[in-house]
């Protein structure tokens, strides 16, 4: 199986760790068990002075590290979107991907009366029919998904700046979008239960901000085989028999599943006023998504609930997963085998409690306060 993460950050974007570069890339890769991952960034001046000494593996359009074939790049980035429609305010970000330099070069340049160098998630005053009618122009084998859809903030179906349908932010170019990133705080039973996603293929990747394992690959999409960036298009399509499944973690350990203040240390899973500070509560994913929902049963994409190993660890250590002892027992592990390969599928052996916790975390067992308001939800075992 091959595991692939379609969202990451280089150290050039806001709040990103200043060691996420094409090689730190590499490294958490293979310790997480990753074989694909997008670049990050790709529009970012000084980023891409690294992303373009990647050499293309016999014209397929997925990249490496010279000599170092393990890891396979795609080209990729966000954009954080900045526009009125209808005289709101809105901010949504997208993820890209593309098989070609010179295809990003031209994007680049389409977009060069913005500042691309003050981000890696560069903010464009620009629409996102606008966005993707000058990605498209250049070329339709760009790939376009939403980034982390419910979000309050941010995402493109969000209770603070989104929409409450694609084609109001698509319009024509809505049947080009195959697929949507489902973000942490909500899955594929609950995007399922969205008549207009009903058409679109649900991808769970990390956005992570850091290479430490609890966030890198925390999330992301597994395939038969990806032998080309073409092969990645097709498998975007609902249909797809490359694209197995996606491994994510449960939605309450998302920051926004449920409605809640961080500040008033409240939280519940409808919507509703604070019963602290008396003002609205800030909209979890929940909520949002059962305001969106027709309510009807459909088929649900497959995929794994899986808490990182780090995590999975310090519960059963009753530790921090920053502590020494989770760092030591987690570093053990690696040596043996990749963490995705320790989450999903190596045999365990053994009656020690790290043991047993790594198959009740398979099962499901493992439970959750749920995050709200930008707080991660806290795993704990009953």
């Amino acid at each position: 199986m091959l595991y692939a993460d379609f969202h990451t950050h280089s150290q050039y974007a806001y709040a990103v760790s200043k060691k996420n570069n094409v090689q730190g890339f590499y490294e958490s890769s293979l310790k997480k068990g990753l074989g694909l991952v997008s670049t990050g960034d790709a529009l970012h001046p000084e980023h891409w002075k690294e992303l373009d000494k990647l050499i293309e593996i016999n014209n397929t359009g997925l990249y490496t590290i010279q000599g170092k074939p393990e890891v396979k790049f795609v080209f990729g980035g966000e954009v954080s979107l900045f526009f009125k429609h209808e005289e709101k305010q809105k901010k949504i970000h997208l993820c890209f991907l593309s098989p070609s330099k010179t295809e990003v070069e031209s994007l680049k340049d389409e977009l060069k009366e913005y500042n691309l160098k003050s981000d890696g998630r560069p903010i464009l005053k620009i629409s996102v029919h606008d966005f993707c009618s000058k990605l498209f122009k250049i070329s339709e084998e760009f790939t376009v998904f939403p980034a982390h859809v419910w979000t309050p903030w941010f995402g493109i179906l969000g209770e603070k700046s989104g929409f409450n349908n694609l084609k109001d932010a698509f319009q024509e170019y809505e049947p080009l979008i195959k697929s949507i990133e489902m973000g942490m705080s909500s899955d594929c039973e609950m995007n399922s239960r969205i008549p207009f996603l009903e058409s679109k293929k649900f991808l769970a990747n990390s956005d992570a901000h850091s290479l430490d394992l609890v966030r890198w690959g925390r999330e992301c999409n597994a395939f038969t085989k990806l032998e080309s960036y073409h092969n990645l298009q097709k498998s975007f399509e609902l249909n797809s028999t490359e694209f197995s499944y996606v491994v994510k973690v449960d939605p309450a350990y998302g920051r926004y599943h449920y409605c809640g203040h961080k500040g008033c240390g409240y939280s519940q899973e409808s919507q509703g006023i604070c019963p602290k500070c008396g003002k609205p509560l800030i909209r979890g994913v929940a909520s949002r998504v059962d305001e969106l929902s027709d309510k009807v049963e459909r088929k649900v994409q497959k995929n794994f609930k899986i808490l990182p190993l780090k995590e999975v660890i310090a519960l059963a250590l009753n530790k921090k997963s920053s502590s020494k002892i989770v760092e030591k027992e987690h570093e053990k592990l690696l040596k043996e085998n990749n963490e995705l390969n320790w989450l999903l599928e190596a045999k365990i052996e053994g009656d020690n409690k790290i043991s047993k916790m790594i198959l009740l975390n398979r099962q499901g067992k493992i439970k959750f306060k749920p995050g709200y308001d930008g707080l991660y939800g806290i795993p704990f075992m009953l």
